[in-house]
């Protein structure tokens, strides 16, 4: 999957393992490389993190990086497809994000924390399928617990891509993405394509 992550962002490097979040180009590149290797190596959801607040603003991925600031989140709230409002949160050192529905139930949620490297280790998650809630279970979490459920990793694939493919940081008719960080937030109803770091 490596011939898709972009070596555009020097606090991502592209030759970090699978687990560390890269940047990674999407639309047809992304489609045939997940077509040709059928899905593996996967996509991660810190790629698709990443992948998300840099494209939506390079000013926001460093500071969702910099642990140093304690809070984070990035909401993109969709009114005409509430099945896919996306929740991005760090608080400190843990992750959660997923897809959540118009009321507030997750259609898709999981739980990473990094590590000082900067590796996303998987801590919990849950899912639907088939209109059915699953749990979501890391397979090679840091404790290695044998546990029952699906593995994080088929469904971060899933998650990644579609934050990737769908441009989740794009501006469309009906869209409002909030981002809000230490003691500042900011709420964008979408107009336009415009970014928040751009210049009037």
């Amino acid at each position: 999957m490596a011939s898709v992550y972009l070596n555009s962002c020097p606090l991502l490097p592209v030759d970090r393992p699978y687990g560390f979040p890269h940047l990674v180009e999407g639309g047809d590149k992304l489609k045939c490389a997940l077509e040709a290797n059928e899905g593996r190596p996967k996509l991660h959801v810190a790629d698709g993190v990443a992948t998300v607040l840099h494209s939506y603003s390079p000013q926001v991925l460093n500071t969702f990086l910099d642990l140093r600031c304690n809070s984070f989140s990035f909401i993109r709230h969709e009114t005409n497809m509430s099945t896919y409002n996306l929740y991005i949160e760090r608080e400190s050192d843990l992750v959660t994000c997923g897809f959540f529905k118009a009321d507030g139930q997750w259609d898709f949620k999981c739980v990473y924390r990094i590590r000082p490297s900067g590796m996303w280790i998987p801590k919990s998650g849950l899912g639907t399928m088939f209109g059915m809630g699953i749990t979501l279970i890391a397979k090679d979490d840091e404790e290695g617990d044998e546990k029952d459920g699906m593995d994080m990793g088929d469904f971060g694939q899933f998650f990644a891509s579609s934050l990737i493919l769908n441009e989740k940081w794009k501006y469309l008719p009906g869209v409002t993405i909030t981002t809000s960080y230490g003691e500042g937030t900011r709420t964008i109803v979408a107009e336009s394509d415009s970014r928040p770091d751009s210049t009037a």
